[in-house]
């Protein structure tokens, strides 16, 4: 898009099918993308890659990056002062893996945050920017591998936060690390709901605030571990 545009659509798709190599960037300040559904990059496709730049603003009801399980190594940027809103919740690897969600300077706002619904090995970095949920955000729902990962000036603000959320999920991890990274819960943390092997690391003056903080919820939950 160039400065000034505004698109309008019922929903986005940037590789929908089983397309890969699909590119779409949103640039300037005054670039608008507003989709009335959702936003999809990758849905069974692959090397998919959308870069919200310069200022500019994406909309839309949902998002995912790496829908089904063959939608792998798909990306989603926002950088430079640039926003995704959405009004409802985000998946990084809802059935994909290997899927990322880059947050560098620009601002991600939605309800729920899911990083490997059913996929494994997709991740999420925020560095100098903010991702904000109005609800929880989960690292591995029934996915393994997943990570979330707040650097330097980075703020993740959510109800609750989740690794390693249902049996199975294993080996899911969050790295807090760098001068003013912050990931702060209004409630509760959990480092191993039902899973195993999930890890939480704070490093190099990150913070995590949260109300409370449990490791290891379920009895059949194990070697979940807090490293600080």
């Amino acid at each position: 898009s160039g400065e000034g545009t505004v698109g309008v659509s019922e929903y986005g798709a940037i590789g929908f099918g089983g397309t890969g190599n699909d590119y779409a960037v949103v640039v300037y300040s005054s670039a608008v993308w507003s989709n009335r559904d959702f936003l999809v990059v990758g849905s069974a496709g692959s090397y998919n890659r959308l870069a919200v730049e310069g200022g500019g603003t994406v909309f839309s009801r949902e998002g995912v990056i790496g829908d089904l399980s063959s939608g792998t190594h798909n990306r989603a940027e926002v950088t430079g002062g640039s926003r995704w809103l959405m009004t409802d919740n985000l998946y990084v690897g809802y059935g994909g893996s290997w899927n990322q969600l880059v947050v560098d300077g620009g601002i991600v706002s939605i309800v729920d945050g899911y990083i490997g619904m059913s996929g494994n090995n997709n991740s999420a970095s925020v560095r100098n920017g903010a991702w904000l949920n109005a609800g929880n955000v989960v690292v591995g729902e029934s996915g393994s591998g997943n990570q979330l990962t707040v650097y330097a000036g980075g703020l993740v603000r959510s109800v609750n936060g989740y690794l390693g959320d249902d049996y199975g999920s294993y080996s899911n991890s969050a790295l807090i690390s760098g001068s003013s990274a912050v990931w702060t819960n209004d409630d509760q943390l959990t480092v191993g709901v039902y899973g195993d092997y999930n890890r939480l690391t704070i490093s190099g003056g990150g913070a995590v605030h949260n109300n409370a903080g449990v490791i290891g919820q379920d009895f059949l939950s194990s070697d979940n571990e807090v490293l600080v």
